[in-house]
């Protein structure tokens, strides 16, 4: 089995199953939590993920890139060592700013206090930071059983917890987020531990310059990234409830399944990627890299489309009704996400030419596309205008970043192939959105059967780029 193949299996498990903490346990959240504190539990992982860039400044991600630049493995010990000691600087002062303009911080919610929830969010993060550089550096050495192991232990530890103060306290709401910091807690040494063995803590400055002229352009480009996926939670609380910060965020986390998987495969891709990029010796490169695009970019429309086709019934038969509507979020989302993914691969094309600008530059326009269409959109539709301005500003982010690529290390798309797919689901996904099957078992099953027959016709018609790549030795 090709190593991409392998490891991107095993990635998407060990991906898979910690994140799965909060998607399998959905039908326990949705019975234990009103949509009002669902609402409260997501706004403040938008403020866990903004702040987690902060925290970091995105040294984590020079790894996947800087680390291929050293062949001496002292020299590689070397720079892990100086991105750790600047991660634990630039944390700890975060941090403490956090804590001591904490009034500040509590205004972002109108109707969510700082104590209990910024207060397990801001300490979430902070534990939280020092986990990823040891996953980057797993992923880049191609550790990925390893990389799975500790990925199990994090997944048990923080479900053991969150079902503990869920269920058992009755906590709420306060309660998930003091067993999600709890469950990353427990798993923090296993971290520690491999990151002191993978580092000498000299300090070498033109390391440092090195990890910060390709980071620090990244911040922003992730700063906007926020803006314009999760912002949005901030305007549906401000102009209605938490309420509907609930039900779009379900819609939306139900619709991020597929980002599951397909982050998994970028993980393990994107060193391949490099590798063959940089690999002077090798024969076609680019025609190499285009059957993994191909394959990926099927793979992630069946994803995508699945998800949002059957999203209905799931939430109608496993979920909690109050949460009903969620649906239709689901089916604009899935969309988003469709495009966000194949949007990574032009993202490496740009980033293999270390053009962190340009992609900061792309990011400007389609946060700024997303912020205009949220202040215009969603006081007059709500969760369903940010659900369009979310699809709006990924599909400018792709056409921007296509027309970038095509100047810097261009891999071409199997544009005939994709559209021969994409155009008659995009019509079958608007039918499916306005018609109805009153029966959701019998809708679920007639479904899944045509699932089950457009899987297989993508296989049979994409046997030869799928078989290559499992058949690879790279």
């Amino acid at each position: 089995m090709g190593g991409i193949v392998k490891n991107t299996l095993i990635y998407t498990i060990g991906r898979i199953l910690p994140q799965l903490s909060g998607f399998i346990l959905l039908p326990i959240y949705t019975n234990y939590l009103t949509p009002d504190e669902y609402g409260a539990i997501q706004s403040m992982q938008v403020i866990i993920t903004v702040l987690a860039i902060f925290l970091s400044l995105a040294t984590e991600r020079s790894m996947s890139r800087l680390y291929f630049d050293y062949n001496d493995i002292q020299e590689q010990k070397k720079l892990i060592g100086n991105a750790t000691l600047l991660v634990l600087f630039l944390s700890s002062f975060c941090v403490a700013i956090m804590f001591l303009f904490k009034d500040y911080v509590s205004s972002i919610y109108q109707s969510i206090p700082f104590y209990p929830f910024y207060y397990f969010a801001i300490l979430n993060t902070y534990i939280l930071v020092f986990s990823q550089l040891p996953k980057v550096i797993l992923q880049v050495q191609q550790k990925a059983m390893t990389f799975f192991i500790v990925s199990i232990l994090q997944f048990f530890s923080g479900v053991a917890f969150i079902l503990y103060f869920l269920i058992i306290s009755k906590e709420g709401a306060a309660g998930m987020l003091k067993g999600q910091m709890l469950g990353n807690l427990v798993v923090l040494p296993i971290f520690l531990y491999f990151i002191l063995k993978q580092s000498i803590f000299k300090i070498r400055f033109d390391m440092i310059r090195s990890i910060f002229s390709y980071s620090l352009p990244i911040v922003p480009s992730l700063v906007f990234a926020w803006v314009m996926n999760l912002s949005d939670r901030i305007f549906i609380e401000r102009y209605f409830s938490l309420y509907d910060v609930g039900i779009y965020s379900l819609g939306y986390k139900i619709a991020g399944i597929s980002a599951l998987v397909t982050s998994s495969f970028y993980a393990a891709y994107s060193p391949i990627f490099y590798k063959i990029a940089n690999d002077k010796s090798a024969q076609n490169p680019k025609e190499v890299l285009r059957n993994y695009n191909h394959t990926y970019v099927i793979i992630v429309i069946f994803l995508s489309f699945s998800i949002a086709f059957v999203s209905k019934e799931f939430i109608a038969i496993f979920l909690n009704i109050k949460y009903v509507d969620a649906w239709k979020i689901v089916n604009v989302i899935s969309f988003s996400y469709l495009i966000a993914a194949i949007s990574g691969l032009l993202n490496l094309m740009i980033y293999q030419e270390k053009k962190t600008m340009r992609m900061l530059l792309i990011i400007i326009i389609s946060a700024s596309t997303n912020t205009g269409m949220n202040f215009l959109i969603i006081p007059a539709f709500g969760a369903m205008g940010a659900a369009i301005a979310t699809v709006t500003s990924s599909l400018v982010f792709f056409l921007i970043a296509y027309v970038y690529a095509k100047k810097f290390y261009f891999v071409s798309f199997h544009w005939d192939k994709i559209l021969i797919i994409i155009l008659p689901l995009i019509g079958i996904a608007t039918i499916n959105f306005f018609i109805e099957i009153p029966n959701n078992i019998i809708s679920l099953i007639i479904k899944g059967l045509f699932l089950i027959a457009l899987m297989w016709i993508l296989f049979v018609k994409n046997k030869k780029q799928i078989l290559a790549i499992v058949n690879s030795k790279k």
